[in-house]
This record gives C-alpha cells, sequence and structure tokens, in this order.
C-alpha cells in the first residue's frame, strides 16, 4: 500500500451535557499570585469594553464579534456546568468572555446547527518605545468542543492592528472538553515588538469556524480573560519548556536514530538513553552557555547525573532544543525517573520553572505485565478513542514502533476496546514492516470477536491482548522476529461497520501515530505535532519460549477453547494407548506457572478445564506429556 503524510489525526469525543442542576459562579480560589514588577500597563475590565486601564477602551471584531461580551457570572446555555466557576482577581468587577454556549444555546445540529464562532478581543493601541522588553500576563479559564486542531491564541500587531504577523497559541496541550481552570498565563512580548514598539495592539482569537479533519468545529463552550497587564521582562528567567526521552528532533523517518519516546518499554530494546529539553530564554538579555542537566532514576536509586555540551548563547525569546547522550542504558524491570533542569552563567530571577520531570516503565515477564510490551500512552484507559471502521473515516488505527536490538519477537498487539463498542465486532491486529520506501504486511492475527469482558472504561489499566495467526500470516513465521533494520507499524483494523472504539490517551512524537484511511485504502503517517497516542501496544519476548516437542504417536494435544480464555478454559487431547499423563502451564519467559497431575489415562479422547481466573492477561504455552510424548500448543489469557 502507498504511504501518506498528514499533518494531523482526529478522534471522536462530544460536547459533555450539563448535569441537571448547577450553580451561579463565585470565586473558587485565592487572588493569583502575579508576576514580578509593577505594571506598565493593566486592565481589570471594571467598566467592560470602555476599559480601566488609562489609555483606551477595548473593541471587538470578527464575524462574531458580540460573542465577546462583558460578564459578571460567566458561562451561560444549556452547557453551563457548575465546575465552569471563574476565580481571576478582580472577578466581583467582571471579566471578558467569548461564550459560545451561550451564542448556540439548544443547537442540536438536527433542527438547529451549532454554528462554529470566530471573533476577537482587541487592545487600545499601546507605545511601549520606552519599555520594549514586557510580558504579557492574563487571567483565563478555557474549554472547546469539538475540533481537535483547534487553538485559542494572542496575536500582536506593531502597526496599530493592521496585520497581526504574531501568533501565540495558549492552548497548553488541553484536549477538547477537558476545563483549563483559572490559570495565570504569561507570554514574553519582547522579541515581537522591539523592532517596532510604538504602536502595539493585542488580541484574544478564537477561530472556530473552520473545520477539522474530522468535519468538526469549535462551537462549543467559552474562553474567560481578565486581569490583564503588562509588565517588564526581567533580565535573566530561563525556562525549561518540556522534556524528552528521545532524540526528537531526528527525522520520523530515519530508521537508524530513535526519534519516538516510548512511555513503556521493553528491557529487551532498551537503548543507551538520550534525554533532552526545548529551553525558552523569558528574559530581556541574551544568556550564555545554557546547559541541561539530567538526573536518572531507576526504581528509586539514582543512577547518575548527566550534563550537556553548553549552548553558546540563547537569545531572549529564543526557543531551542538540547540533549545529552548519557550512555546509560536501563537494566532492570520497573521505572525510570528523568529530572530535567536548565541553567546558565547568570543567576535566574525565577527558578521555580526550570525543572521537568519525565518517566517511563521498563516491562518484562518479571513484572506487573508479565510480558514485554512497548507503548506510546500515558498507561491507563483516559475514556477518549479513536473510532474504527469501514463507515469511519479511519479503518484502523496505531503506532510506529523502532526496533534497536536484534532477537526480539513479536507475538501479537495489545489495546483498549473503550466502553460503547459493539459486542460481537470483529477485528484484526496488524503489523507492518517498513524500510523507508515500502510498507509490507508481516503478521496479521485471525478475526478476533470483542466480547463484554474485554470493554473496559476510563482508568483502566488491563488491556485486552491479541496474538498474531500463523496462518494470517502465512508465509511468514509467528512470532515475527523484529529486525533493527527497520521500523514497524502496529495497527488495530476494523473491516466492518460496528463501533470499535480504541482508547487514547496521552500524546505521540511527530510521525508515531499511524493509520489506514477509509476512503483511500492508504496507510498513513503523521507527522504533526500533538498527535493523541492510543493504547495499541506491541507485545514481544527476547527468544521463542515455547516448550520443544517430543515426537511421538501417542499423544494428540488440540487448542484450548475458548482461546482467549477469561476464567477458565477447556483443554481436550487424545491418547493411543494408557499413560501417565500431566499437563503444566509455562508464560512467556518460561516460568512454570501450573502443573496438572492427570493421574494414568486411557484410551481416547480426554478433556481437563484448566482455570486461568488468576492468570495474568498474556501469552502462554501449555505442555502435554503423555509417556514419551510431548505437545505443546500456545494460548492467550484476558481478563
Amino acid at each position: 500500500m502507498g504511504l501518506a503524510l498528514a499533518a494531523t489525526a482526529q478522534s471522536v469525543i462530544q460536547p459533555i451535557s450539563r448535569p441537571s442542576t448547577y450553580s451561579k459562579h463565585t470565586p473558587v480560589s485565592t487572588p493569583i499570585a502575579r508576576a514580578k514588577g509593577g505594571p506598565i500597563f493593566s486592565e481589570d475590565f471594571a467598566n467592560g469594553l470602555t476599559g480601566n486601564n488609562g489609555v483606551g477602551a477595548w473593541t471587538t471584531s470578527g464575524p462574531d464579534a458580540t460573542v465577546w461580551a462583558f460578564d459578571t457570572d460567566g458561562p451561560s446555555g444549556d452547557l453551563a456546568n457548575s465546575d465552569d466557576d471563574f476565580g481571576s482577581t478582580t472577578l466581583a468587577n467582571g471579566f471578558m468572555i467569548f461564550d459560545v454556549n451561550l451564542s448556540n444555546n439548544g443547537c442540536d445540529d438536527i433542527n438547529i446547527p451549532c454554528v462554529g464562532r470566530k471573533g476577537y478581543l482587541e487592545s487600545p493601541i499601546l507605545d511601549l518605545t520606552a519599555t520594549p522588553y514586557v510580558t504579557l500576563n492574563f487571567e483565563h479559564m478555557f474549554r472547546h468542543c469539538c475540533n481537535f486542531e483547534f487553538e485559542p491564541f494572542v496575536d500582536i500587531s506593531t502597526d496599530g492592528g493592521g496585520t497581526y504577523p504574531n501568533r501565540i497559541s495558549v492552548l497548553d496541550g488541553l484536549e477538547r472538553n477537558d476545563r483549563m481552570p483559572t490559570t495565570l498565563k504569561e507570554l514574553p512580548l519582547g522579541a515581537y515588538i522591539v523592532g517596532a514598539p510604538s504602536n502595539v495592539r493585542i488580541r484574544f482569537g478564537w477561530e472556530g469556524d473552520a473545520a477539522d479533519a474530522n468535519g468538526q468545529y469549535a462551537t462549543h463552550y467559552y474562553w474567560t480573560v481578565d486581569d490583564i497587564s503588562l509588565v517588564l521582562t526581567p533580565q535573566n528567567d530561563l525556562k525549561c519548556n518540556e522534556g524528552f526521552l528521545a532524540q526528537t528532533n531526528v527525522s520520523y523517518d530515519d530508521l537508524v536514530a530513535r526519534n519516538l519516546e516510548y512511555t513503556i518499554n521493553t528491557l529487551e530494546q532498551s537503548s543507551p538513553l538520550i534525554v533532552g529539553a526545548t529551553v525558552l530564554n523569558n528574559g530581556s538579555a541574551a544568556q550564555s552557555n545554557v546547559t541541561v542537566e539530567a538526573t536518572i532514576t531507576q526504581n528509586g536509586t539514582v543512577v547518575g547525573t548527566y550534563t550537556s555540551a553548553p549552548y553558546p548563547v540563547l537569545a531572549p525569546n529564543q526557543l531551542d532544543s538540547i540533549y545529552i547522550v548519557t550512555g546509560w542504558t536501563p537494566n532492570q524491570v520497573g521505572n525510570v525517573e528523568v529530572s530535567l533542569s536548565v541553567s546558565s552563567d547568570s543567576t535566574d530571577v525565577d527558578v521555580s520553572d526550570n525543572t521537568v520531570d519525565r518517566s517511563f516503565r521498563t516491562t518484562g515477564p518479571s513484572g506487573p505485565e508479565g510480558w514485554n510490551t512497548m507503548g506510546h500512552d500515558a498507561g491507563l484507559n483516559s475514556g477518549d478513542f479513536f473510532r474504527i471502521g469501514t463507515n469511519q473515516q479511519l479503518q484502523g488505527i496505531g503506532h510506529k514502533y523502532e526496533i534497536d536490538n536484534a532477537g526480539s519477537l513479536a507475538y501479537g498487539l495489545s489495546t483498549f476496546f473503550v466502553d460503547g463498542t459493539t459486542l460481537g465486532a470483529l477485528v484484526t491486529a496488524e503489523l507492518y514492516t517498513d524500510d523507508g520506501t515500502d510498507l509490507t504486511l508481516m503478521a496479521a492475527s485471525d478475526l478476533f470477536t470483542i466480547e463484554s469482558f474485554h470493554l473496559s472504561g476510563a482508568g483502566d489499566s488491563v488491556p485486552v491482548f491479541i496474538p498474531f495467526d500463523a496462518i494470517a500470516s502465512d508465509p511468514n513465521p509467528i512470532p515475527l522476529a523484529l529486525d533493527p533494520a527497520l521500523d514497524y507499524w502496529a495497527l488495530i483494523s476494523n473491516g466492518g461497520s460496528d463501533t470499535v472504539n480504541i482508547a487514547t490517551n496521552g500524546s505521540v512524537a511527530r510521525g508515531g501515530l499511524v493509520s489506514l484511511v477509509t476512503a483511500s485504502g492508504q496507510l498513513t503517517q503523521y507527522v504533526g505535532e500533538g498527535n493523541p497516542a492510543v493504547l495499541v501496544r506491541l507485545v514481544m519476548a527476547a527468544n521463542d519460549v515455547s516448550v520443544p516437542e517430543i515426537a511421538g504417536t501417542n499423544a494428540m494435544l488440540g487448542q484450548n477453547m475458548p482461546n482467549p480464555a477469561h476464567l477458565s478454559t477447556t483443554i481436550p487431547f487424545e491418547l493411543e494407548r494408557s499413560a501417565k499423563t500431566t499437563l503444566e502451564v509455562r508464560d512467556m519467559s518460561g516460568k512454570l506457572v501450573r502443573t496438572l497431575n492427570l493421574g494414568d489415562r486411557g484410551i481416547g479422547t480426554h478433556r481437563v478445564t484448566l482455570n486461568t481466573a488468576d492468570l495474568m492477561s498474556g501469552v502462554y504455552f501449555y505442555t502435554l506429556q503423555a509417556g514419551g510424548d510431548r505437545q505443546s500448543k500456545r494460548m492467550v489469557v484476558m481478563h
């Protein structure tokens, strides 16, 4: 299949209805701590758009300018909620709100269309010639639905509002339907205005009139803004903006270097750790010899502290990534924590934002999963999901995986089916090789039937395992030997129209999300920033742990039913002559987990019921020994 590239991806999320009763809005917190320095300009909206700033009035613009309004009690309309209480410092004298709820009150997209709104709140013109290095502070609360590409923003103009060439997103990674509580936002503006500071204008913008790739608009919820100020930017103020667990600036199509971050990784695929951070110069002075330091802890024990090479000069408002090649490789199953901090030759005025922490989990047979797993997700079913099927935009969804070390075998994929999935729906687990030019299907499962015990809700942590099938993967042997010279695409695919919801949690680096697009039939890699991580994990082992069979003609071992097993499963076997018989069960590491002494069994067909309720979800091998004969088969346990 052809490889297509796209910028982003979608998931299915709808507005959350309000409760049957709710209160009006009162302050929910003590006043937020203000930034350093007295204000050069301030606005608390005590006089509404007329302004209370000593400079001039505010204006609104855009096709939905009137949706921006002065308010004192918060969001209204049929989706208003008691959790939407604003807590700005000067809440009592009012604030500005872009109340999309109220503007679309009663809409249902059937009788009344839900309209994506577009409007701006614009400041008076400001002369900042004497103080071009300023930081914009404001308190805001935000929530939106349902365009997955939507971001609220602040625009900066230096020609009095004629043009707004500088845009700063204030989404801060917030997912649709999630609520940003009352938050103090600080945006250094010096780099945008220092060249022409005499005619500055600032505007707050909501552009919900453009649809995302799923045809959804930003038609719901609100943005509240209050207590806006401009303060002098301190000279020396670095910020550790984001931490990395891989060299994320490597091209997404590089088959050698690892650019994706794995929140879950197998011990056998662990490699020398490269970590880093994006560093922002929030100050007005250039910072020299900027370094990032990483302290790494494995299962509670510090294994080392590592420092980057100095970044010579970081200019005001400059953002750049700094990486550290630690040379250290995880060597235990468990948790690895990385604490990253930034410093320079100058003394930082505010060290509270100089650190960021990241972590990941190393898996193996001795860990709580009981198997070896790689994944990009945040660990739990969040309740959000991708909906896949032939009647959806995407038929399949999954992730790209990079293999560093030889010797690993892929047994299948694990995933989470979110509540609302149709019982009886059929899906397949598929694994493709990526050689940089072509994608080739190398392993696939048999049709997997989703049953009630496979479904999970928000907060669940136990995945459903879907094993690759030898017949479906023919002519490739199963388990599949993974090649470090290739990358792999792992997808869950729904070839029917039944509802199948695949859970998401967290985000994935550029190129990490992949899909099968329904309309084109193309496998597609998404190279935009901030795509959601789906709970589609690659399950593997370091070597084949199945028990070798001993040739003989006395015993014939059958496949357990049901397979996958839940609470129990039945294993059939047939004997040509009487024999002393035992049944052993081993996990993927080869560890013996169950022995059944079946005694002397006579000629004929037999069945034994195996209790699997206390076995962890995973792949197992059961072995029948009857006299001199020994035969093994694989089974899957899922809870």
